[in-house]
């Protein structure tokens, strides 16, 4: 199998649709269709159930969404490491973390950071969490930050990893203006996600039977985007959108649903570091 037919099968199960799947891989519906077939064809088994709506996998195919899964996540790995090797700072710390916490943590934090620890550089990846650990224990990085709501934790295998507090926020349901009389319209993620198991936390299974799903988004700051566009309510980070509640943009959503607060946590392998990430992991860590 490769890498392509592995996103064409993600796709598919994702969006349970060869006509939304074939746009998010950017090709047309025949196409796409031809390529799944061409894949079932190769494999001699049967992928698709073509005969519910919306479609799912067969057997084989939820089987071979799993290694594909892997695949992907596996040359995702790959081009982060190799990148990460291409730089002019080899002696700066490598640090991973998610879109939103690089773009709205990471810039202040890193500035505090320098005042207390002399010498300080870092290289920023942005990755996916579940990765980022991976790359903890193999070494690929020096440190990691994630951020997980309060008494739900992420189903990862912590094992050998260790953590530490290093600031807080609270995801809130947020949407535009102009919404403001629809209290149906949601915003959500991957199925099976942290953050889609947050916004089911967040609203309960009473209240998320009435919602209707408009869009599922890739990650918080495209939630973000499409909340301001108007599309319906999302669950986001609260610094990520401080400017925008205070400037009018977006609005509080949905009064009875729960804000969840989080808290900002710092991984690091549980073995020695060099000098000057144990001084960083001394100096950053908050009551």
């Amino acid at each position: 199998m490769e890498l392509a037919d592995a996103k064409d099968i993600i796709a598919l199960a994702e969006q349970r649709s060869f006509s939304k799947a074939a746009g998010a891989r950017n090709v047309t519906q025949p196409a796409f269709s031809r390529r799944i077939k061409a894949l079932e064809e190769g494999l001699k088994v049967q992928l698709v159930n073509r005969a519910i709506s919306p479609l799912g996998l067969t057997p084989a195919g939820l089987r071979l969404l799993s290694h594909a899964q892997t695949l992907v996540a596996m040359a995702e790995a790959i081009s982060t490491d190799m990148q990460s090797m291409a730089t002019n700072m080899p002696k700066a710390l490598h640090i991973e973390m998610s879109n939103s916490l690089s773009s709205v943590f990471f810039p202040h934090w890193y500035k505090d950071m320098q005042r207390k620890v002399r010498g300080l550089t870092f290289r920023l990846s942005q990755q996916r969490s579940r990765i980022s650990i991976d790359d903890l224990r193999t070494g690929r990085c020096d440190f990691v930050v994630h951020a997980s709501t309060k008494n739900f934790r992420r189903n990862y295998d912590y094992s050998h990893i260790r953590q530490q507090i290093i600031g807080r926020d609270r995801l809130v349901m947020v949407k535009a203006p102009s919404l403001k009389n629809d209290k149906t319209s949601l915003i959500t993620h991957r199925a099976g996600s942290y953050l889609n198991a947050s916004i089911e936390r967040a609203l309960g299974p009473a209240r998320m039977k009435t919602m209707k799903v408009v869009f599922e988004s890739p990650n918080s700051e495209f939630s973000r985007g499409m909340a301001l566009a108007g599309y319906g309510a999302a669950l986001l980070p609260e610094n990520l959108v401080a400017d925008d509640l205070r400037d009018g943009y977006l609005i509080p959503a949905l009064p009875d649903a729960k804000a969840l607060p989080t808290e900002i946590m710092l991984l690091r392998a549980d073995r020695p570091l060099s000098a000057l990430a144990e001084a960083l992991w001394e100096k950053s860590r908050i009551d």
